[in-house]
């Protein structure tokens, strides 16, 4: 049980702030004489900074993935399927401030992909098909 309190209070994620803020954290952080006259002032818990989204890619960059036999690649933490279809290739990603573009090995651009995305860590982005997936042309078919 003390090995899932130090857990519970030490390590995991606050769950109602933002990332790499944990319970303690909040608790040494507030006076204990009795209620608060004003909410928590997160700048002072870790600086300004999103409460529950990854930070945006400060400068665009380009970034090679071969997708894996189901379909997937990896990228800041998070699993994006573009679809069995494309087990093997190489795709580039192309950080932007505010998406991510996905394009294949002969340059054309198969997802855009809005960024930050919301949800956790390891959280699936389905981006095989529209909205976020670009059908493919007759032409681009082989």
């Amino acid at each position: 049980m003390a090995a899932f309190q130090r857990y519970y209070n030490n390590d995991r994620q606050h769950q109602g702030h933002g990332i790499g803020i944990t319970p303690i954290t909040v608790w040494d952080s507030i006076a204990k004489d009795g209620p608060l006259d004003q909410p928590i002032d997160l700048d002072d818990l870790y600086g300004r900074q999103p409460l529950s989204l990854p930070a945006k890619p400060a400068e665009p960059s380009v970034i090679g993935r071969r997708v894996g036999g189901n379909g997937r690649i990896r990228w800041a933490s998070r699993i994006i399927y573009l679809g069995t279809r494309r087990a093997g290739q190489q795709v580039w990603i192309i950080t932007g401030h505010d998406q991510i573009d996905i394009f294949n090995a002969d340059g054309v651009q198969i997802a855009v992909i809005p960024w930050p995305q919301p949800g956790k860590q390891r959280d699936e982005i389905a981006a095989s098909r529209p909205p976020l997936g670009r059908p493919e042309t007759l032409s681009q078919k082989s």
